[in-house]
């Protein structure tokens, strides 16, 4: 048998989801920069070859962005027929695929990017083809599969993320399907266990029969164990490039195994065992036998081999080693036993990702207008009175005269940052944990904006609208929580003119008003398993009053917040969430730490105060 074993099947269009940051937008050129790809292993299935995990190489070579760089399309949830931009640019950078696209001036593309804008639509999915897997591992008999070539073919904003559970070969049948292979170096070994030994000829002196293939059949599971076990061993000795070579190639673990010990062979070694010529010994080029190390005999013995994958805490391990080419004089005896004692050797397997602690959603900058500045203070004309002097005068009589009280406001321009440490070491050994401080103190970051807009107090924080002065107030005394609640929206629409737009409660305070009941115990939000309260129907969780109610614990259990938030107020940007790294902070460079900081600068700018209305002292009932 010769050449690398291969599978083939057929594949349409793959689809991965990531999230848009919004804080990367260009509202001027109507762009956006996004990624689209990453190399985290994403859960796949196809009828063919059944589940499996799929990593995406992000090596120059493996990625062929042509398609996007030529103007590829940015879609509508992968709609052909609904392009509202296009890719400007893509490019891999540190290990993820980017690209900044730009949307269309026509009315839907409009619309959509006024949705992204206000983190309506909050997704972006790439469709991709592949074209060549290389098989990276197998456990628990479930494949991690390479992509060492593959094409992306557009980007699409999506509402729904794309399902892991569609996956290659169950997509639109109307698309061309393409053929991938996988190479696949584990097959080889197992064909070499399952191929007969040749038949001798008949005639002639009789030849002496080779020495008889070992009586097993090696599982898929063993093999990937082995050469699991192998990486583990280039690895240790800083020579993965072996282990790359290998499954480029389709060695077979002994091949693989061969190939590192002869590499390890110059290393400086006290006394070698020799591998007796008429055992499973590797030759040299010239037909001598090459000898082993101690620990090289160790590793590779059966009983090393067995006590690795057993599950016994404890366990004492003999090795015998043979007297040859002066041995006795190096060893003493000549039978030798080398006895290693291991304690709580233990296997595991690690599922891709990182399991997090859960927060709530990031909800308050959605409701606000959004908008970009370049100075550190925003400054606009308030009028605080006027007076109306207007009135009927008969013919050549004196007019009155009104009179404006104007005056400037500024708001200034404010930074939330955070610091994070890891150290060199969790880097280079799992990339992953990157990505996961990168997100998690960008959430940090993001969710202080959250509280901060609503209880920002000054100074070097936002001034919140809970802490701007004139916000109008209601209580809740002598009123129903509903009727509470009313009064302050219809506040906001006599004082400041605005329609409201949204109403925000402590999931407390949202908890009880939606289990309020009448003097009969019926539900008036509608019971749990029954529709609206005296008609039945579908019961619109969620609203009250017609208005959305946004749940955060933001707000303070026994204070609502009701307003015309998208005209009452709006968010500028100075500078989005950006995030940098660095290893000569303070002492980090002497015990190899990186500091990686999230940081954006941002203003609130609170256009009319009667815009909002608190409703206070509601009780936990």
């Amino acid at each position: 048998m010769s050449g690398k074993a291969k599978r083939q099947f057929k594949s349409g269009i793959i689809y991965r989801t990531f999230e848009v940051n919004r804080a990367a937008m260009k509202e001027d050129s109507r762009s956006v920069e996004l990624s689209f790809s990453s190399e985290l292993p994403v859960e796949q299935y196809n009828w063919e070859i059944g589940r499996y995990y799929e990593v995406l190489d992000h090596k120059p070579d493996s990625v062929d962005l042509t398609r996007l760089n030529n103007g590829g399309p940015l879609l509508m949830d992968h709609n052909r027929e609904d392009q509202v931009g296009v890719i400007e640019s893509a490019e891999i950078k540190e290990s993820r695929g980017t690209a900044v696209v730009r949307f269309g001036n026509s009315t839907r593309a409009s619309e959509i990017f006024q949705d992204v804008k206000d983190g309506i639509r909050r997704l972006v999915s790439v469709g991709y083809r592949v074209h060549k897997l290389v098989t990276e591992k197998i456990e628990n008999e479930v494949e991690t599969l390479r992509a060492m070539r593959w094409t992306p073919m557009e980007i699409s904003i999506v509402s729904i993320p794309a399902d892991a559970s569609v996956g290659i070969g169950r997509e639109d049948k109307t698309i061309p399907q393409t053929t991938i292979e996988i190479e696949d170096p584990m097959k080889i070994r197992s064909q070499l266990l399952l191929d007969p030994a040749p038949a001798t000829g008949g005639g002639g002196p009789a030849t002496p029969p080779a020495p008889a293939a070992p009586a097993i059949i090696a599982s898929r599971a063993d093999i990937a164990g082995e050469f699991n076990e192998m990486f583990a061993l280039c690895k240790r000795h800083n020579k993965t490039e072996i282990y790359e070579q290998a499954l480029r190639d389709g060695w077979s673990p002994d091949r693989l195994r061969k190939e590192l010990l002869t590499k390890l062979e110059s290393l400086p070694i006290e006394g070698r065992a020799v591998i007796d010529p008429s055992s499973n010994g590797d030759r040299t080029r010239d037909g001598q036998t090459r000898a082993f190390s101690i620990g090289e005999r160790l590793v590779n013995s059966e009983l090393f081999r067995s006590a690795a994958k057993s599950n016994s805490k404890s366990k004492n391990i003999a090795l015998e080693i043979d007297n040859v080419l002066g041995m006795r004089d190096i060893m003493g005896d000549g039978h030798t036993r080398a006895t290693l004692l291991s304690t709580g050797m233990t296997s595991y397997d690690r599922p891709p990702g990182i399991t997090v602690v859960n927060q709530q959603p990031l909800t308050i900058a959605q409701l606000l207008a959004q908008g970009e500045t370049t100075a550190s203070t925003i400054r606009i004309f308030t009028e605080s009175s006027f007076t109306n002097a207007a009135t009927a005068v008969a013919e050549e009589g004196e007019k009155p005269e009104a009179t404006f009280s104007l005056a400037e406001t500024d708001f200034a321009v404010k930074k939330i940052a955070v610091i994070g440490r890891i150290s060199d070491e969790m880097l280079s050994d799992y990339p992953a944990v990157r990505d996961y401080v990168n997100a998690r103190l960008g959430f940090m970051v993001q969710a202080k904006e959250d509280n901060e807009l609503l209880n920002g107090a000054g100074g070097s924080s936002i001034t919140g609208i809970l802490q701007t002065g004139s916000i109008q107030t209601q209580a809740y005394a002598g009123n129903t929580i509903f009727d509470a609640i009313d009064k302050g929206l219809q506040k906001v629409r006599t004082i400041a003119f605005l329609e409201p737009d949204a109403i925000i409660m402590n999931p407390t305070d949202w908890g009880n008003a939606r289990r309020s009941k009448d003097s009969n115990g019926q539900y008036y939000a509608g019971g749990p398993f029954s529709g609206t309260y005296g008609v039945g129907g579908y019961s619109v969780a969620g609203f009250l009053w017609g208005k959305p109610v946004i749940e955060t614990t933001a707000i303070a259990q026994g204070t609502a917040l009701v307003g015309a938030f998208r005209l009452g107020a709006q968010l500028f940007r100075r500078m989005g969430l950006t995030m940098e790294m660095t290893n000569s902070d303070a002492s980090d460079f002497k015990y190899n730490r990186i500091a990686i900081r999230a940081e954006e600068r941002l203003a609130l700018v609170v256009y009319r105060a009667a815009s909002f209305c608190t409703v206070t002292g509601i009780p936990n009932v």
